[in-house]
């Protein structure tokens, strides 16, 4: 039971939690999540439909802010500062 409640919750509010827990040790391993995320998000939606460009749009966002990043912020206290324009919208 525990793992469907799991699989239910949203990816993003995950990706949020696993940011100030400083869960990620690499630049690499968040863009991992982040793109998996949005990639899913345009697989299982319609090109037409807002979600797909919506996805599209952060994808473009997030590598962009990303962009050139070392993979030692990610272990240090700027790693939440380099991404709050994301995760905070």
């Amino acid at each position: 039971m525990q793992l469907v409640i799991n699989a239910a919750r949203c990816p993003t509010q995950m990706m949020r939690e696993r940011v100030f827990a400083r869960h990620y040790r690499s630049a690499r391993a968040f863009m991992g999540d982040f793109d998996l995320i949005f990639s899913n998000a345009m697989t299982y939606n319609q090109k037409r439909s807002r979600v797909y460009h919506a996805a599209e749009a952060l994808i473009r966002a997030g590598t962009k802010l990303l962009q050139g990043a070392e993979d030692s912020m990610c272990a240090c206290a700027g790693v939440p500062t380099l991404v709050q324009p994301l995760v905070h919208g």
